[in-house]
């Protein structure tokens, strides 16, 4: 197989070449925070990790990143991922390091830490998000890795999101010419004033509306009423007609003029001089006398 052949393998077919590992790259980084990234889609392992070398040695694949296996061995049994890109390597053009990290004792199935591995609670997503994330296909083991139909499934992504960025844009913006539009034909009042008299900008709105609209007064008309007295009954306490009211005062004033006559003509004691004092006349009827 030639040198820097990439293909896809499952993790669980390659084998270690140590026996045991530290807890830290050589950049400083834990292998728990990778690992971590990974789960929560912060990190690509096709992307931003460099693909595993791996050497076949008496038939069977060594990685040399025992590191890398390592998290990718645990992501597999959390099914985050499936397969990973390597390279194809020879042990004659790896000798020096391959000789170098060669030092399993059991087969290189299984590796110890050198430390501790910081464990702490993460969700796993389900193999569908990954697979979208990372631009997993189903993957066989021969299948080459395809970068063309990648490269075209993040510009079909940024195409996506930068047609929903315009979407957005231009909804905002309608949105904004519709509030401008209301303010312009119906000011804004003041919501504190129940009375709603006043705007807000002090100006003097152009659309007069009904409720705004002065109501016309018209002063009212006074009733007529009719000045005859009206003479009640103080045993029954009805009304009576117009009619009987005039007769009675008819009656009445023709008896008060008799017994005014009779009176002046039998004055009581008409010789006294004390009838003579208290007989007046009467500035609005000269001819009558008040007794």
């Amino acid at each position: 197989m030639p040198y820097n052949a990439t293909e896809y393998m499952r993790p669980s077919e390659i084998y270690y070449t140590q026996d045991s590992i530290g807890v830290r790259f050589t950049d400083g980084n834990f292998l728990s925070d990778v690992y971590y990234s990974i789960i929560e889609g912060n990190l690509n392992p096709n992307e931003d990790i460099p693909p595993l070398t791996v050497v076949y040695h008496d038939g069977k694949p060594f990685a040399l990143g025992c590191r890398r296996l390592y998290i990718y061995k645990k992501l597999e049994e959390l099914d985050v991922i499936r397969k990973v890109i390597v390279e194809i390597s020879t042990p004659q053009r790896e000798s020096h390091r391959f000789q170098k990290l060669l030092t399993t004792q059991n087969g290189g199935t299984s590796i110890e830490l050198r430390g501790r591995f910081r464990e702490r609670r993460a969700y796993v997503y389900p193999w569908e998000f990954y697979k979208n994330r990372y631009h997993y296909e189903n993957w066989t083991k021969s299948e080459k890795f395809k970068a063309k139909n990648r490269r075209r499934a993040r510009s079909e992504a940024g195409l996506r999101n930068q047609h929903d960025e315009q979407n957005r844009a231009q909804s905002a913006s309608r949105m904004n010419n519709r509030q401008q539009s209301v303010q312009n034909t119906r000011p804004a009042y003041d919501q504190s004033d129940q009375r709603r008299s006043r705007p807000v900008n002090g100006k003097i709105p152009e659309t007069v509306y009904d409720y705004e609209r002065p109501k016309a007064y018209t002063t009212p008309s006074i009733p007529s009423y009719n000045t005859t007295p009206r003479i009640t009954s103080s045993a029954t306490g009805n009304h009576t007609s117009n009619a009987t009211q005039n007769a009675y005062i008819t009656e009445s004033f023709s008896s008060f003029t008799d017994i005014n006559r009779i009176r002046q003509d039998n004055p009581p004691n008409s010789g006294s001089g004390a009838y003579a004092k208290q007989k007046k006349k009467s500035k609005s009827c000269p001819g009558c006398t008040i007794l």
